[in-house]
């Protein structure tokens, strides 16, 4: 007799636990044909017969005898075939770069002589510590070694047609390497750490952990170019001193640029002895200017200077919590305007320095803070909002 019983009232099993059934030895399991237990055929499998796939499978290179498996579009059944046997398209065009056996997806559906693109459709390459550059770098599994290698086979698929591109690192490693990052470029790399200078072109994208520069003297972020849209950069902590702590002169966000925005973000900016935490510089008239945002910007050295604007046409707007000291410095200075027609505009919750700001000429300098100590050099168009009794 064949007992039955009504679906849903069966009890389920508890999930196999590890050691829970031997594979050893001639356990079995029945495989019912049909969803009826009293008129199905049914057979049987040893358990021990199930092959076990590896958890983890290893990187490596296909070979021409290896399989490959794909959709049968007209039976709708999965195949199977050699991977020599998916040849690459000879006509068309090869997009720079391209490496032999690199498969190609057409743009165009009408012209074999237009537009041939990588595999990469998501236009995304990958950066890892445990990667080499040789790797074209579009699988997470194998990676380029370093940033720049990355950028630059991002530029390549920008050249080739894709509307932007992404380098992603994929781990919290520190990359010791200066880095010219184009347009259409974005960096996303929130675990990293750069040591090194960041080249900026207009139209960029940079997300770091933190950023160190490295060498003494050095602009660690600066955009220079003026083509494209704005350049956006943020990071955790971004400090002048170096990974020593040693440093001196570096400044931290430059922008050049007469006709574009930089948006400067970090949550803490260290600007070290002799260094500048943001200047604005740029080389003719126009309504370029550059945006900082920090949670706290600190003077960390001797004669550190928080904000310079230094230029006819310099203009700087900005959002800080705090521009203070750390440790006892010298001759500190919070904003320094050099250039009577610059403009600078920030509000500030917090600036002590050993000079709050100084102003030349009739420099237009408007800032909101409630707490300025320091000594303050020029009043002119000055629109202060801050207690009298806060000044010292």
């Amino acid at each position: 007799m064949v007992a039955t019983a009504t679906i849903g009232t069966i009890p389920a099993l508890t999930e196999w636990q590890p050691g829970a059934v031997p594979l050893t030895g001639d356990e079995r399991f029945e495989i019912v044909s049909t969803g009826s237990a009293t008129t199905a055929a049914s057979y049987q499998m040893r358990m021990s017969n199930i092959p076990k796939v590896a958890g983890v499978l290893p990187a490596a290179i296909p070979g021409t005898d290896d399989l490959m498996m794909f959709l049968d579009t007209t039976s709708g059944q999965p195949r199977s075939t050699l991977v020599g046997n998916i040849g690459v398209l000879s006509g068309g065009n090869m997009p720079a770069g391209g490496n032999t056996g690199q498969l190609l997806g057409k743009l165009s559906a009408t012209s074999f002589d237009a537009n041939w693109l990588g595999s990469n459709s998501s236009s995304v390459i990958y950066v890892a510590k445990n990667g080499t550059n040789t790797s074209d770098g579009i699988f997470p599994w194998l990676p380029k070694l370093t940033i720049q290698a990355a950028v630059t086979a991002a530029e390549a698929l920008i050249a080739a047609g894709a509307s932007a591109a992404q380098v992603n690192v994929l781990d919290t490693g520190t990359y010791v390497e200066d880095l010219v990052q184009s347009t259409g470029i974005l960096l996303w790399a929130p675990g990293a750490t750069l040591v090194g200078t960041l080249s900026l072109n207009v139209g960029s994208y940079t997300r770091l952990y933190k950023h160190y520069p490295g060498a003494a003297t050095s602009v660690m972020v600066d955009l220079s170019s003026d083509s494209g849209d704005r350049s956006v950069y943020q990071a955790v902590e971004v400090d002048g001193r170096g990974t020593t702590g040693a440093l001196a002169g570096s400044t931290l966000f430059r922008n050049r640029t007469s006709g574009r925005i930089f948006v400067a973000t970090a949550d803490v900016a260290i600007v070290p002895q002799n260094g500048v935490g943001v200047v604005d510089g740029a080389v003719a008239a126009g309504f370029g200017h550059i945006h900082c945002h920090f949670a706290d910007l600190y003077l960390a050295g001797d004669s550190a200077v928080g904000v310079l604007a230094n230029n006819a046409t310099s203009n700087i707007i900005g959002y800080i919590d705090h521009i203070l000291e750390i440790g006892t410095p010298a001759n500190t200075v919070g904003v320094s305007i050099t250039n009577a027609t610059a403009v600078v505009k920030l509000t500030v919750s917090e600036l002590i320095a050993d000079t709050a700001y100084t102003v030349a000429g009739s420099t237009s300098f408007y800032m909101q803070c409630p707490r300025i100590e320091g000594t303050r050099v020029g009043t002119a168009n000055l629109a202060i909002v801050t207690p009298s009794a806060a000044s010292a």
